[in-house]
């Protein structure tokens, strides 16, 4: 019989594992760290611990609905503990969901009663400031080491993914150091991100007060931000003199060029907005916001086969082009009513009726397109069957042509029925 190995104590193998846990750790490998924890958790499903480092690496690896799931699994799992808690509205607040991490402590604290870890949460939610509220806040005349300390700690903050706090650190840096660019690039940044542009407009006007100001602003990535605020507000009475004074220093500049032509829409010139995005895109072909600009101007002047082309295009440079995609589907359907109308109007049914079946293939719910049909259907029957064209009306005997006529109307009637809207 053969001698059996003596059975593993468990302090010695979740040593060696909290061991190989902190190697993974340390160079990065949280593709390790995950199977370890898997390993770990078969044997002892109940350790938190493996559990948080678990959740910690889905986290480091940016798979953030997989870590949400998880950590809310274990706000029931480990209910009477504050950690996993504390851990959800972490995640939270790292998404820009304030709001979200309030509520999910709240109700912690509700379900545990009183902590101190949860109090301390749910104040830097409330006042970001409070962590850097133990030191004295800074001035133009705080000394070197200060700024530094202070910049530390924003940095800290960016890598946990603390924006609020984040945020408060480099509002104070921006008042010890009013023209430091690189504070205010971080702090523009932040405040983008989180949809606070008349903040940025605040932030960043005072930049450009001087033209020594202006000259520093290379990269322009300053001037972008700010641009972009006062579009997504629609100030164009602060956009238009900016523009003036911005662009002729920077003729190749497309942002600023975009933000022209969006102006220039504003006002009804389509054919100036037009120049304007056919000047970038001839240095620029691939621009998407300037080919999606340039669609806009090309569908309002009523080139639709022109404005579908640039829209498909803004879209295969950038899929996530905000709007675009419904303003692609919005000319497709104009392209197509376009050409049903005008073949209706010229007799030629055929091809009225096959634009109008178009319509109705992109969305079966188009009264408008039902409409059509039914009034080709009534104008010339033959001729609106798919089976028919134009010039074999005359083919088919009038027995026929009448039955036929008869079951396109059916099909016809049964069709508007079916939305509601029966036939007169």
């Amino acid at each position: 019989m053969e001698e059996q190995d003596p059975p593993r104590h468990p302090t010695d193998w979740r040593r060696n594992l909290d061991a190989r846990l902190a190697a993974a750790e340390a160079q990065q490998d949280w593709t390790q760290v995950e199977a370890l924890c898997r390993q770990g958790l078969q044997d002892d499903s109940d350790d938190w611990s493996l559990w948080h480092w678990l959740g910690r690496s889905l986290e480091q690896r940016q798979n953030w609905d997989q870590a949400e799931t998880l950590w809310r699994h274990l706000c029931q799992r480990f209910c009477e503990r504050p950690d996993p808690f504390l851990a959800l509205a972490a995640l939270q607040r790292r998404k820009g969901w304030p709001e979200a991490a309030r509520i999910v402590l709240q109700q912690a604290q509700q379900q545990l009663g009183p902590s101190p870890d949860l109090s301390r949460s749910l104040e830097v939610i409330d006042d970001p400031w409070m962590t850097s509220s133990r030191r004295a806040p800074l001035t133009p005349q705080s000394p070197a080491g200060d700024v530094a300390a202070m910049l530390q700690a924003a940095n800290e903050h960016l890598d946990l993914g603390r924006a609020p706090e984040a945020e408060a650190a480099f509002v104070e840096l921006i008042t010890a150091r009013p023209e430091s660019l690189p504070f205010h690039r971080s702090l523009a940044a932040l405040r983008h991100r989180r949809g606070a542009h008349a903040l940025v407009i605040e932030q960043l006007t005072p930049l450009l007060a001087s033209p020594l100001q202006q000259a520093r602003l290379e990269p322009p990535d300053l001037l972008h931000r700010l641009v972009e605020s006062l579009l997504h507000l629609e100030r164009w009475a602060a956009l238009e003199p900016l523009l003036a004074d911005l662009r002729p220093g920077r003729p190749d500049d497309s942002v600023l060029a975009c933000a022209h032509a969006r102006l220039l829409l504003v006002r009804g010139l389509e054919n100036e907005a037009l120049a304007v995005l056919r000047q970038v895109l001839l240095q620029r072909s691939g621009d998407a916001p300037a080919l999606a600009l340039l669609g806009e101007s090309l569908a309002r002047l009523g080139d639709g086969a022109a404005a579908i082309e640039a829209f498909s295009q803004a879209l295969a440079v950038d899929p996530h082009l905000e709007g675009v995609a419904a303003q692609l589907e919005q000319s497709r359907r104009a392209h197509l009513w376009s050409q049903g109308e005008t073949a209706l109007h010229q007799a030629r049914w055929a091809e009225a009726a096959q634009a109008f079946r178009r319509l109705l293939d992109r969305n079966s719910g188009d009264q408008q397109a039902l409409v059509r049909l039914d009034l080709l259907a009534r104008l010339d029957p033959a001729n609106w069957n798919p089976a028919h064209g134009v010039g074999n009306a005359g083919a088919d005997p009038r027995s026929s042509r009448l039955a036929e006529f008869a079951a396109v109307l059916d099909r016809v009637e049964a069709r508007i029925q079916a939305h509601g809207h029966p036939l007169s």
